[in-house]
């Protein structure tokens, strides 16, 4: 199976992510995926300025985000931001279950491949973080 190493099962996530990134534009299912977001996203995109992506891999969910926004990128994996991410991004490694922001910050939170994931060890944790960053 692709982005698995075969000698542990364990994800690569490297491949994985460049595998993301090479298909975000052409697959079916990113294409649907981040255009749902920014179809969810858009009422409240005249609020404010503020936009933080928790979990955000190589960037694809909120990629679809109108420009001139002050764009924070959260992820556990400092590599997969400093290899993917591009633009006038703030990149900031951190847990999503303890984000290093303050109360009310963003104006728009998108979180959107990373409650499922095994790293995740308490889901209402990392909820309770999202609403307490989001204004």
């Amino acid at each position: 199976m692709k982005g698995l190493s075969p000698a542990s099962g364990a994800v690569d996530r490297e491949r994985l992510y460049r595998e993301m990134v090479a298909l975000c534009n052409r697959h079916w299912w990113f294409r649907v995926h981040y255009r749902c977001l920014s179809d969810l996203v858009e009422p409240y995109l005249d609020r404010g300025r503020f936009l933080l992506d928790v979990g955000c891999g190589p960037g694809g969910a909120s990629s679809q985000f109108p420009r001139g926004w002050e764009r924070v990128f959260v992820d556990l994996n400092f590599r997969v931001l400093d290899s993917y991410i591009r633009g006038p991004v703030l990149k900031v490694q951190g847990d999503a279950q303890l984000l290093p922001l303050g109360e009310n910050v963003a104006d728009v939170v998108v979180c959107s491949e990373t409650l499922h994931q095994c790293s995740v060890k308490d889901v209402p944790a990392v909820v309770g973080e999202l609403v307490r960053v989001c204004r």
